[in-house]
């Protein structure tokens, strides 16, 4: 007998040890969770101390934006505001977020990005990120959680704290024939 031949008895005798009925005891008793579909409406109301005034004095104003995402592939942007040192949007948005388990999500990403900037090194199209935030996904559904959210933004190397979004979520659970419709 070859050393192949008794390898592959040696594991048929091993499988035998364990009569079935035990292996299909071990299997979990739960039905497997399905996917569901979520929809998280997100309002980003405004931002407050984007840019300090002592340090542009001459500034009277300038055009934000904010760039969010759940999924990096699937990105929403609010419209160009003009404001400064505080910028108002109220503008709402609705996140599909279907056919996948809820923890697969964990954060909202945000981005507060300067537009047509003519006095910012950087690049040619004139965007900067003047902040960024990672906010945690509500936990409780159907509930409406408004918060006021520290910006980061890199300065020299560094990542400085400079300014705050007010932003409100809610995570809703959407049946077949709403997503239908939505």
């Amino acid at each position: 007998m070859g050393k192949e031949e008794e390898e592959v008895k040696r594991e048929n005798a091993l499988n035998r040890i364990i009569p079935v009925k035990i292996i299909k005891n071990l299997r979990d008793p739960r039905p497997a969770a399905a996917a569901r579909n979520y929809v998280l409406l997100v309002t980003i109301y405004e931002a407050e101390g984007l840019d300090p005034p002592s340090l542009w004095p001459e500034v009277r104003f300038r055009n934000y934006r904010t760039l969010l995402w759940v999924n990096s592939s699937d990105q929403y942007m609010t419209n160009e505001v003009r404001g400064y040192p505080s910028v108002i949007w109220n503008e709402e948005f609705n996140i599909r977020l279907s056919g996948v388990d809820r923890p697969d999500y964990h954060y909202l990403s945000l981005e507060v990005i300067r537009v047509r900037s003519q006095c910012d090194p950087g690049p040619s199209s004139g965007v900067v990120v003047v902040g960024r935030a990672r906010v945690p996904l509500p936990d409780a559904l159907r509930i409406k959680q408004s918060q006021r959210v520290g910006l980061t933004r890199l300065v020299g190397g560094r990542s400085v704290g400079q300014g705050h979004i007010m932003i409100a979520m809610k995570l809703i659970v959407v049946n077949e024939q709403w997503r239908e419709v939505f």
